[in-house]
């Protein structure tokens, strides 16, 4: 998904970067300016709403959420800790020519 996701963005003027990791993922973005910041908020290593806080409390940059968790609560939490859009998986990315 991650790969496919960076190359539909990918382009001579955006450079995407996506880490597998929610820990590389956060220092990556402490280190480096970024316009959009896609995430899941089902995680392994870190809870994906105290990672979503930590984002939304550390720069200001709009988020997407892409998550196959459909519990209203979660979503409800997460756009209220500053999600701009949350959006349910599958979806669908059309690769331009």
């Amino acid at each position: 998904m991650c790969k496919e996701i960076k190359y539909s963005l990918q382009n001579e003027t955006t450079e995407v970067h996506y880490t597998l990791s929610a820990r590389e993922g956060l220092e990556l973005f402490t280190k480096q300016s970024f316009c959009l910041v896609i995430m899941d908020i089902l995680m392994s290593e870190i809870d994906g709403l105290e990672l979503l806080q930590t984002i939304r409390q550390t720069k200001p940059v709009p988020i997407l959420v892409l998550s196959s968790k459909i519990d209203i609560s979660k979503k409800t939490y997460a756009l209220r800790a500053g999600v701009n859009a949350y959006l349910h998986k599958p979806y669908w990315i059309k690769f331009l020519d």
